[in-house]
């Protein structure tokens, strides 16, 4: 993703400034003081950052955990969003109804795949939600990329990729 950024940012006919945050004790990020920090307090924090850079309106992109810290800014901060995009959403997201809104057979039917699929495959996923990384692992292995882990971790990575792709 680090390297889009030039094609972002390039002048030209369009270009953006691009603000990459970090969650909360991920990346470039302390701790939180306090346990139990969730994605709608990361959502104010965030807006409140944006409003400091001083932006006002902006676009608003989220992959994996974001996509909940990015659907809650979206819902809780309309008025700042110009628009949403949401990739490598996560087995535990919900998709956002309103008031007397339901999913459609076709929705459901997507859920239902996914939960299999997590039952099935989501080992991984399962692993690492819980409890706290393990503390022998070295801070950079944890924020490049999830196969780096442990070659046992390799295999039901991608032979998660291999059942998605049965599966949708």
């Amino acid at each position: 993703m680090i390297a889009s950024i030039p094609f972002l940012t390039a002048p030209g006919n369009i270009s953006f400034d691009v603000v990459i945050h970090s969650l909360p004790g991920y990346g470039f990020s302390e701790k939180p003081d306090k346990e139990g920090i969730n994605a709608g307090q990361i959502a104010t924090l965030w807006i409140h950052l944006m409003e400091k850079l001083g932006y006002r309106k902006f676009f608003v992109q989220g992959g994996d955990l974001r996509a909940d810290v990015s659907t809650n800014i979206a819902l809780r901060y309309p008025g700042h969003v110009l628009g949403l995009h949401l990739n490598e959403i996560p087995f535990s997201y919900t998709p956002y109804l309103g008031p007397g809104e339901q999913l459609t057979d076709a929705e459901m039917a997507a859920q239902q795949k996914m939960a299999a699929f997590f039952q099935a495959a989501g080992a991984y996923t399962q692993q690492h939600t819980s409890g706290p990384p393990d503390p022998f692992i070295p801070a950079e292995r944890l924020t490049c990329r999830p196969c780096c882990l442990d070659p046992a971790d390799d295999q039901k990575f991608f032979r998660s990729f291999q059942i998605h792709r049965r599966t949708f």
